[in-house]
C-alpha cells in the first residue's frame, strides 16, 4: 500500500514539474538573450577603452623617460649616471633628475608656488642699517686712583685725640681728622713769636738791614708753621695771645670716605707717617679684561652698559678712558679702564660687573661717538674732554684730537677695509644682509639672490666684520636686490643635486653627456670611496702616533723627548712621499699635497724654544687636520680620532681621545678649546 502511494506521488511531481517548465520557455529566453547583449556591450566598451588609454599610457612613459637628464644620489651629488642603480658609495637607490626639475638656467634654480612653500623660503633686500657689533665681558669696580689721597704727619709727636677713630667715616674737605702733641710745634712757635716781638720793636729803627733781617726772620719762621699744617687763623691767634699751642689738629685735605686707618690714641708718629687714606667715591673706575680677538673693536669714548648683581634689572653706564698698552700673556686679555659716576652710592669698590660694549662701524672701521668726535682730551687726564685746544685744569699740557695717541693706550681708530667711505656708507649706514642669508665654507661666502620671483642665483660675496645680526657688505651685491634668508639651505642642496654651481661646487659639479664614450668616474669622485692599503695605513698610523706624543709633551709643557720625536716623524713622512704604498694613484697624488712640506716644517721645527715648537706645530696640525677630514675615514681599519680648535690660539690640532689637551699652552689653559670633529 505504501508502494502504490509513493508511485502515485511522484506521477504527480513529474506532471507538475513538465507543465512548469514549459509554462516559463519565454521567460527563460529572454533573459538569456538579455545577459548576452550584456556582455557583448561590455566586451566592445573593455575593448574600446584599452585602445584609447594604452597609447595614452605609452605615450607618458615615453615622455617621462626622455625627460630624465641623468640619475644621482641624494647623499653624493657628485655620482650621475645615464640609468637606475646603486649609488657606488652609500648603496642607496639613485633617483632621477628630471629637465624642468628646478628650471631657471645653468646657474640659478626656479621653484613652483608648492616647492616654495615646501621650503617655506622667504627673502629679505638689501639695505644700509646702522651696525653694532656687542663686546660682552667682566670687570671689577675699583677707587678712582686721581681721587685717593694720603693724610700723613707733619711733625713727629703723640696722638692725644682720633676725631675719625674706623674706616668708612665719610670725611668733608677741611675736617678735623686727629689732635696731636708735638714739642717741635711748640718750639717753632716760640721761635715765630720771637721774631714777630723783634720786627715789631725794631720797625722804628733807622737801620734798613736790621729791620729787613726781622722781616726775614719772621717769613721763615712763619712759612715753617704753615708746612707743619698751622692754619693762617691760628697764627693770627698767636699773634694775639702770644700763647704757644702745644698740639696740632691736622684736617682732611680732600673731601671722601676713609678707607684706610694707620693710627690710635695715644700712638707716637714721625714726620711723614701716613695715618689715613681717604677716597673718593663719587667716581669709581671700572677694569675690564677684552680678549685680543676683540681689541679691534674697542676705543677711547665708548659708552658701556654695566649690571651688577646687587641691582638686577638696574643697568649703569660708563665710558672707555684708558687702554692699556700691554697684553697679559696669563690670561690672553688686554685690561680697559672705564669711568663710572657712582654719586649714588651704589657701586662698591671690590663688586664684579657685567659690561656690555656695542661698537658702531662704518665702511672704514669703527665710528667714533658723536660725543667726542672732534673734541680734544689730555693725555695725561684722558677723562678731560673739551671743544677747544686749550690747557689742562689738572697737569697744564695743551690738549689734543681725541685718538691722536691711540698707539698709547687711548683706543684705536677702527679696521681698515681698504675701501672708500663714500662707496659703501651714508648717513644710514653700511650696506647689510642677516646671518641667516650668508652660506660660508670659510674660504666662500655665498648668499642667494631673487633675480625673479621664485628664480634664485648663488653670488659670492665679500663680507666685512660680522656684527649683531648682521654682516656688512663690502662687495659682491646691490643695494635694494633680495636675498634669501630662509631655505637658502634647500635651495643650494637642489642646486648640488642639479650638477649647478652652489656654495660647494663654484662652477656646478656639472653633467657631461656620454655620447658613446667610455664611462670613467673623474679622480674627484673616487676619493669618495672606501679603499683598503694596509701598506700605506700602517705608515700614516706610525706618523699619528708620533703626532700624539709630541702634543702630549707640548701639552705637559716638556721638552724631553720632543726632538727624537720630530725626527722620526720627519724620516716617516718623507718615506711615504717616495712610494705610493698600494694607494690608487689618483688617491695618492691628491694625498701628498697634504704631505708635501710637512718634512720640511718638521726640519724647522727642529732645535726650537718650547714656544716656537709650539709656534711650528701649528702648521703640522694643520696639514694633519686636513688629510684626516679628507682621507682618513675613508681608509679601512683606522682608529677614530678627534679634533679640537683654541681660539685663543687660533690653531686646531687632532687627538686621540676626546679629553681635551691643549698643547699650544699646556697647564697654562690646559682646557682651552672646542671639540670640532670627530673622524670616525
Amino acid at each position: 500500500m505504501d508502494n502504490n502511494i509513493d508511485n502515485l506521488q511522484n506521477n504527480n511531481f513529474s506532471k507538475i514539474k513538465k507543465s512548469h517548465i514549459y509554462s516559463s520557455t519565454p521567460v527563460f529566453i529572454l533573459i538569456i538573450i538579455i545577459t548576452l547583449g550584456i556582455g557583448i556591450l561590455a566586451g566592445f566598451l573593455i575593448s574600446e577603452k584599452e585602445t584609447e588609454i594604452s597609447p595614452l599610457h605609452q605615450k607618458t612613459t615615453k615622455e617621462s623617460t626622455e625627460n630624465i637628464l641623468f640619475w644621482t644620489c641624494s647623499m653624493h651629488p657628485q655620482i650621475k649616471q645615464d640609468g637606475p642603480g646603486r649609488c657606488p658609495i652609500c648603496s642607496m637607490d639613485l633617483i632621477p633628475m628630471k629637465e624642468d626639475a628646478g628650471g631657471g638656467g645653468k646657474a640659478s634654480l626656479k621653484l613652483g608656488e608648492r616647492a616654495r612653500q615646501l621650503a617655506a623660503v622667504k627673502t629679505e633686500p638689501v639695505g644700509y642699517k646702522e651696525l653694532t657689533k656687542s663686546i660682552y665681558t667682566v670687570g671689577k669696580i675699583n677707587y678712582d686712583e686721581s681721587k685717593v689721597s694720603h693724610v700723613t704727619s707733619w711733625t713727629g709727636g703723640r696722638i692725644d685725640k682720633l676725631y675719625v677713630n674706623f674706616t668708612g667715616t665719610i670725611v668733608q674737605k677741611n675736617e678735623h681728622l686727629v689732635f696731636i702733641y708735638s714739642p717741635e710745634l711748640v718750639s717753632a712757635q716760640n721761635e715765630y713769636l720771637i721774631a714777630y716781638k723783634g720786627l715789631k720793636t725794631l720797625q722804628k729803627s733807622s737801620i734798613r738791614e736790621t729791620v729787613a733781617g726781622s722781616t726775614s726772620l719772621l717769613k721763615n719762621t712763619r712759612d715753617r708753621l704753615l708746612l707743619w699744617g698751622i692754619t693762617e687763623d691760628q697764627i693770627k691767634k698767636l699773634e694775639q695771645t702770644q700763647k704757644t699751642e702745644t698740639s696740632l689738629t691736622i684736617y682732611a685735605p680732600t673731601g671722601g670716605t676713609v678707607i684706610d686707618k694707620n693710627v690710635f690714641e695715644g700712638m707716637y708718629v714721625k714726620t711723614g707717617d701716613r695715618l689715613f687714606t681717604i677716597a673718593d667715591l663719587s667716581r669709581v673706575w671700572l677694569y675690564l679684561d677684552i680678549y685680543e680677538y676683540d681689541l679691534p673693536w674697542i676705543m677711547y669714548g665708548q659708552d658701556v652698559e654695566v649690571s651688577t648683581e646687587s641691582f638686577p634689572g638696574e643697568v649703569f653706564h660708563g665710558t672707555v678712558v684708558f687702554i692699556d698698552p700691554f697684553l697679559d700673556e696669563d690670561t690672553r686679555a688686554v685690561r680697559v679702564r672705564v669711568n663710572m659716576d657712582n654719586r649714588d652710592g651704589k657701586l662698591k669698590p671690590g663688586m664684579f660687573a657685567n659690561a656690555v660694549i656695542k661698537a658702531r662701524f662704518g665702511a672704514n672701521g669703527i665710528i667714533f661717538d658723536p660725543d667726542i668726535a672732534g673734541k680734544y682730551m689730555c693725555p695725561m687726564h684722558p677723562d678731560i674732554t673739551s671743544d677747544q685746544p686749550d690747557n689742562c685744569p689738572e697737569c697744564g699740557m695743551r690738549l689734543e684730537p681725541v685718538g691722536k695717541r691711540q698707539q698709547s693706550g687711548f683706543g684705536m681708530k677702527g679696521m681698515d677695509m681698504g675701501i672708500s667711505e663714500s662707496s659703501l656708507h651714508n648717513h644710514q649706514g653700511v650696506l647689510s644682509v642677516p646671518h641667516s642669508a650668508v652660506l660660508y665654507t670659510g674660504l666662500r661666502n655665498v648668499v642667494y639672490v631673487e633675480k625673479q620671483e621664485a628664480n634664485y642665483e648663488p653670488r659670492e660675496v665679500k663680507l666685512g666684520p660680522k656684527a649683531d645680526g648682521y654682516y656688512h657688505v663690502i662687495a659682491g651685491l646691490k643695494l635694494g636686490e633680495r636675498v634669501v634668508t630662509k631655505g637658502n639651505f634647500l635651495i643650494d642642496s637642489q642646486m648640488q643635486l642639479l650638477g649647478k654651481p652652489s656654495l660647494l661646487f663654484a662652477e656646478g659639479s656639472g653633467f657631461n653627456e656620454r655620447d658613446g664614450k667610455e664611462d670613467k668616474m673623474p679622480d674627484s669622485v673616487l676619493t669618495d670611496y672606501t679603499f683598503d692599503a694596509p701598506q700605506f695605513r700602517d705608515a700614516i698610523s706610525r706618523i699619528i702616533d708620533v703626532y700624539f706624543s709630541i702634543r702630549t709633551r707640548l701639552a705637559n709643557d716638556s721638552m724631553d723627548g720632543i726632538e727624537k720625536s720630530i725626527l722620526s716623524m720627519e724620516e716617516k713622512v718623507k718615506k711615504i712621499k717616495g712610494n705610493n704604498l698600494d694607494l690608487p694613484e689618483n688617491v695618492y697624488k691628491e694625498l701628498m699635497k697634504k704631505f708635501a712640506h710637512m718634512d720640511h716644517q718638521l726640519a724647522d721645527m727642529s732645535g726650537k724654544s718650547l714656544d716656537e715648537t709650539r709656534e711650528a706645530f701649528k702648521n703640522i696640525s694643520k696639514n694633519l687636520r686636513e688629510y684626516v677630514e679628507e682621507f682618513h675615514y675613508r681608509l679601512k681599519e683606522t682608529k677614530k680620532v678627534y679634533i679640537f680648535f683654541c681660539p685663543m690660539a687660533e690653531a686646531s690640532w687632532v687627538q686621540e681621545n676626546g679629553e681635551i689637551g691643549n698643547p699650544y699652552f699646556g697647564s697654562k689653559m690646559l682646557n682651552c678649546g672646542t671639540l670640532e670633529n670627530e673622524i670616525p
